[in-house]
């Protein structure tokens, strides 16, 4: 199913199906939302992330990466940097963040079509602060050049989906996004939350969208509020925290050296659908699903 791409803003984008028939009953679309992807680390669990990437291009269903796509953490002098975690094909004469990036964009080719927004994280924040490279300005202006239709974001942002049903405005449904890589940690019983109802104080979306503490959640909220018409209206909306593909539980690790646990890895998937028929005017809703 076709889609477009539009950048309205460096971190406000419009991802628009026109003419889809959203209003068949066995009609839906999917779009996968991921982040925390590390994808130079040698933790990155890259076979998961191939297969969901496959299902998505099967699909035509658009990927937005919110932040930290890359690990980036093996550049002279960081003083996070690690031999035994450097990828052997990245180590050369000086050029460590242009091998990362060929490397990314040899991986991402075949999925050059359903790539959407890539944000920023920390990781590729520090990386232009000590270094002086915008590493996701790069892949995806690279990508571009490949063919791909893939915007840089920001470190948070907005996303509108719409779905037009033979091009008329009358028939539009549409759903708001909105995305920020994160901050702080988050306990294995909170996963973040309260970060969530943080934003959900100053932000009206219908999606919100989260990574940085490799969480896995999902919380969905209805408001409620009465129409122009005297009618009460209840809406949901979604918290999505995203854990990202990074593995790092293993015998000599970090994370290992400070009591962590396996943990889950992948994305989720936004899934658009009809309903069954009910009296009234055709609907659309949205529900969240894992990627695992």
């Amino acid at each position: 199913m076709a889609w477009d791409l539009t950048e309205r803003e460096r971190n406000v984008h419009h991802l628009k199906w026109n003419a889809c028939g959203w209003r068949l009953l066995d009609w839906e679309a999917h779009s996968l939302l991921i982040s925390d992807v590390h994808f130079d680390s040698p933790y990155c669990d890259r076979d998961l992330l191939r297969a969901h990437l496959d299902l998505a291009l099967k699909r035509q269903a658009p990927v937005i990466i919110a932040g930290d796509m890359f690990d980036v953490m093996q550049g002279k002098g960081d003083p996070r940097s690690n031999k035994a975690e450097c990828r052997s094909e990245y180590v050369g004469d000086g050029n460590y963040f242009d091998l990362v990036i060929e490397d990314a964009l040899d991986f991402f080719q075949p999925y050059a079509d359903i790539l959407a927004v890539v944000g920023y994280g920390n990781h590729e924040i520090s990386v232009s602060k000590h270094y002086g490279t915008d590493l996701i300005e790069r892949f995806t202006a690279r990508m571009r050049e490949r063919g791909s239709r893939v915007r840089a974001g920001g470190y948070w942002g907005f996303l509108r989906y719409s779905f037009a049903n033979q091009g008329t405005a009358s028939n539009v449904r549409s759903f708001d996004l909105y995305y920020n890589h994160g901050w702080g940690g988050g306990g294995a019983a909170s996963k973040g939350v309260p970060q969530f109802r943080q934003i959900a104080e100053t932000i009206d979306a219908d999606i919100l969208f989260m990574g940085h503490n490799h969480k896995s959640a999902v919380v969905p909220l209805v408001t409620a509020r009465l129409s122009k018409q005297m009618h009460i209206h209840e809406r949901r909306r979604y918290y999505v925290r995203c854990p990202g593909y990074k593995s790092e539980w293993a015998p000599t690790t970090w994370i290992s050296q400070r009591g962590g646990a396996p943990s889950i890895v992948g994305g989720w998937w936004l899934h658009f659908y009809r309903p069954s028929p009910a009296p009234g005017e055709p609907t659309m809703e949205i529900e969240l699903l894992e990627a695992r």
